[in-house]
């Protein structure tokens, strides 16, 4: 296919003469649209992509993550969609390809609530209220183990109870998860999980097990297998007894890992990988939450940024 017709700056300037002579837009909409459209071009220019052709649904996606990660809201990348919509519909009507790569649908809801996330010393209080409660050892050293591995592999509740002894290997730190769609996962946890989960397994599920063929890595004081309930309700009575503000529910363990883990510099599609997410677009509203919270510290911290 010859690239000078379908080059993306070719088409660029034969869409604006359309939108300006055919559909009327004013030059000051013009512009604007043009400064949306350059953040796309110059996406394109690091992807190496030079012609329409070429833009597949994938790229688009890529160019949301890339987008988000750079820091721009939600509303804008809505609108950059929305600009690079048009114009492919536009190139789409010409014949040149058979398919427009950017989604009908605006799945970038605006306004969706943003996850509230703890922070690291809030998530050691957690664990340190153990200890403070009036609960058996046994059920402390279970307990410990349970929200380590939790918030280190930032596991759905549902995964987390339903791990079985063979799904863990503590000396290459990796589980074996089922998430949804019973789709299986590796996902990796850190020393203090390995430490929590040996002194649980030599000294507390001994005196858990009335089973031998029983399974389950967590029980309960029946020797069956940990509820999820059981969890929510241990982690209610543990975050009230450190004093953690709203309400600390298993899932806000794993948006927390999932912060924690953008703030530290990890790829989206890594973090998407140990969610177990099957569409990035889940997984880059954590860019925003990290984000917020750099825009939170620099706030705070920058002698300038207040007046």
């Amino acid at each position: 296919m010859n690239t000078n017709k379908t080059g993306i700056q070719t088409l660029w300037r034969q869409y604006v003469l359309y939108i300006r002579d055919v559909k009327g837009l004013s030059e000051v909409t013009i512009r604007n649209y043009s400064n949306d459209f350059e953040t796309f071009r110059d996406f394109l220019n690091i992807s190496n992509i030079e012609s329409v052709s070429h833009v597949e649904r994938y790229t688009v996606r890529d160019y949301i993550g890339w987008l988000l990660k750079n820091g721009f809201y939600r509303s804008s990348v809505s609108r950059k969609l929305s600009v690079i919509r048009g114009y492919f519909r536009y190139v789409l009507s010409q014949g040149i390809i058979t398919s427009n790569p950017v989604p009908s649908k605006n799945f970038l809801v605006k306004g969706r609530k943003l996850p509230h996330v703890m922070n690291s010393l809030e998530v050691e209080r957690l664990i340190n209220a153990i200890e403070s409660c009036d609960v058996s050892e046994i059920l402390q050293l279970r307990d410990r183990a349970m929200i380590e591995i939790l918030y280190s592999a930032g596991l759905r509740v549902t995964e987390l109870v339903n791990i079985d002894l063979s799904d863990i290997d503590l000396l290459v730190k990796e589980v074996v998860v089922t998430g949804k769609g019973a789709k299986q996962r590796i996902s990796f946890f850190g020393e203090a999980a390995v430490r929590a989960i040996e002194s649980y397994l030599s000294l507390a599920r001994p005196h858990l097990t009335f089973d031998s063929d029983q399974k389950a890595l967590f029980l309960s004081k029946l020797g069956e297998r940990l509820s999820v309930r059981s969890i929510q309700s241990r982690l209610k009575k543990y975050s009230a007894a450190a004093g953690l503000p709203g309400k600390i529910h298993p899932h806000k363990l794993r948006h927390s890992f999932a912060t924690h883990m953008l703030e530290g510099g990890a790829d989206l599609r890594v973090v998407q990988e140990l969610l177990g997410h099957s569409d990035i677009s889940t997984t880059q509203i954590y860019t925003h939450v990290s984000n917020r919270e750099l825009n939170k510290t620099y706030r705070r911290a920058h002698p300038l940024a207040q007046e």
